[in-house]
């Protein structure tokens, strides 16, 4: 089987200036784990994934319990984390720009050996560098029952 066979085709795509907490709400409200970034020609710059929120989420909560203070604004600036400061990270702040991508012709079982042995679950499928589809870790578990 290849990735093509289960790959899905309708990607939603990001750029780099989004809003993490809109891409957050973005990847909640479509129940998805990764959202590719792409710039203005459509090529693919980077990702970002519920692992990479988690990251963030969890620096910010280490930050607040270590000041003692109110709850700051989630997705606020780990950069500068001052209360005060009402500003929020884009996605270009906190995208894993290291994007290991796939190509439709691949094989399911290549790309579940890569996915164990670089500890990733969202590949994005490219041709030219463009995205053509997303592959993620539930698609290659279930592409064996």
């Amino acid at each position: 089987m290849r990735i093509n066979d289960l790959m899905t085709k309708s990607v939603l795509t990001v750029s780099p200036e989004h809003s993490l907490r809109d891409v957050g709400k973005l990847m909640k409200e479509a129940r998805i784990s990764g959202v590719p970034v792409v710039d203005e020609a459509k090529k693919i710059i980077g990702i970002v994934t519920l692992t990479d929120l988690e990251m963030i989420l969890e620096r910010l909560c280490s930050w607040e319990d270590a000041q003692d203070t109110a709850m700051l604004r989630i997705f606020q600036s780990t950069e500068n984390p001052d209360p005060a400061w009402k500003g929020n990270l884009a996605v270009k702040d906190v995208m894993s720009k290291d994007v290991v991508v796939v190509n439709a012709d691949q094989t399911v079982d290549e790309v579940r050996r890569m996915m164990f042995k670089l500890k990733k679950h969202t590949f994005p499928v490219v041709k030219d560098n463009t995205v053509i589809g997303i592959v993620g870790q539930r698609d290659l578990i279930y592409s064996c029952f």
